[in-house]
């Protein structure tokens, strides 16, 4: 549902026309945390009564286990200016912290995503320049981890 959604999909992907990519997607999601336990696609859900509110996600950047985490999070517009990214990031990175305490998380915007950017601000996250990655020149951002 998210991914024919033009005013949700702006910043991440061109809208879905079809079914199979997004069939392809899920199934290299599932497949990648089945090779990387405790990584992979979350579904989030409103606390009141468990209605999918998005997605989030911690990967490799790019997918490329030699790289740092990266975490990503797509919220349903009908749940946006809730506060459910920046719940949602401050979660995944408690969650991150504690499974893998790695030394750095990264993520990454399009350069006009500015609600995206506020997230990680508030997260925590600092704007860390720009890096080609997905295809795009995207903001990456990283929030150093202290133990």
């Amino acid at each position: 549902q998210m991914n024919c959604d033009p005013q949700m999909m702006r910043y991440i992907r061109p809208v879905a026309t079809d079914e199979a990519p997004v069939r392809e997607r899920l199934e290299r999601l599932k497949q990648y945390s089945i090779d990387h336990p405790g990584m992979g696609s979350f579904v989030m859900e409103t606390l009141a009564d468990h209605r999918y509110s998005g997605n989030m996600v911690l990967r490799h950047a790019d997918f490329n286990p030699e790289r740092e985490m990266e975490v990503g999070y797509s919220v349903s517009s009908v749940h946006w200016g809730k506060g459910f990214a920046t719940e949602a990031v401050n979660g995944l990175v408690n969650y991150t912290r504690k499974l893998f305490a790695p030394p750095l998380i990264v993520a990454f915007t399009d350069p006009e995503n500015l609600a995206s950017q506020r997230v990680l601000q508030k997260c925590g996250f600092i704007n860390a320049g720009t890096e080609f990655i997905y295809d795009h020149d995207l903001i990456r951002w990283e929030l150093t981890m202290k133990y």
